[in-house]
Parts: structure tokens; sequence; C-alpha cells
């Protein structure tokens, strides 16, 4: 296993690791973190999240 790594609307768009996360979410949960992901992805101010567990 290792860190994912996602491209978003290539060729152009970002590419960046992550997210990691620590347990799997509920079904609505995971809905919402995926759109904060993009959400991030689409923030030139964003390059990289890194949090302690």
């Amino acid at each position: 296993m290792g860190t994912p790594i996602i491209h978003f609307e290539p060729p152009a768009g970002v590419t960046f690791f992550g997210p990691v996360i620590s347990r799997l979410p509920a079904q609505d949960s995971a809905a919402e973190l995926w759109d904060h992901v993009v959400a991030l992805a689409r923030r030139e101010s964003a390059p990289e999240e890194v949090r302690d567990a």
C-alpha cells in the first residue's frame, strides 16, 4: 500500500498525493470529504495539506 496519487482535470490539472485517511467513512461523509478534496485541488493557494494523526 502507498499514498494515492490523484490527478484532477488532466492533462493540465493539478496532481497531488492523498488524501490518506485512517478509517473508511460512512457514505455521506465520504461524499462530503470528496467534495472538499476537489475544492482544495482547485485552489492554487493550497499546494499541500499535512496533519499529524
